[in-house]
């Protein structure tokens, strides 16, 4: 089986490891199969879903950060972050290339472009919060705070072209 059909999917802080099958209608769940059909009910955003004969209707509501949902399933709000293969070995790549080290220096892990800037300078972070979103190999990015603190410089602004290892914005810890 390929990566580009397997995700890591994290809800409320659990995590799952789906692989969709060459065969239609069953998916590994964290290494079990399951058999499960997922289809449109009511436009936009609302399932009915069918996973190992008990059946469930969903409301799934996309925010502004790519991979991030909102999900609503008996009475209940789930918070889902779904990850690609291909996206988590770049988050690995961008670990690897050095950001997020404690000294709060971020650098480009690769060369690619700024899309958007989620904070301004001078603003207090939390740990892990996305500060920028960079577009590199067709794929959006979201580089986040290695440290809580406060955004002391930004070396970029949206819609610069960076190369691998140039300083992207500093963090300064409290």
């Amino acid at each position: 089986m390929q990566n580009k059909h397997k995700y890591t999917v994290n809800v409320n802080e659990t995590e799952y490891v789906i692989q969709f099958l060459d065969s239609p209608g069953e998916v590994l769940v964290n290494g079990e199969r399951v058999r499960f059909d997922l289809q449109l009910e009511t436009p936009p955003d609302h399932y009915s879903l069918l996973a190992d004969n008990k059946s469930y209707l969903l409301a799934i509501d996309g925010n502004d950060s790519p991979g991030n949902y909102r999900i609503h399933m008996m009475g209940y709000d789930y918070e889902a972050e779904v990850v690609s293969a291909r996206e988590a070995y770049l988050r690995d790549f961008v670990r690897a290339a050095g950001v997020g080290k404690s000294e709060g220096v971020v650098k480009a892990p690769m060369p690619g472009k700024i899309v958007k800037l989620h904070v301004n300078e001078g603003d207090d972070v939390a740990k892990n919060k996305g500060i920028m979103v960079m577009e590199a190999m067709k794929m959006e990015n979201e580089i986040r705070s290695p440290i809580a603190g406060k955004v002391s410089r930004f070396h970029v602004q949206s819609g610069d072209t960076v190369e691998k290892g140039q300083i992207l914005f500093e963090i300064s810890s409290k």
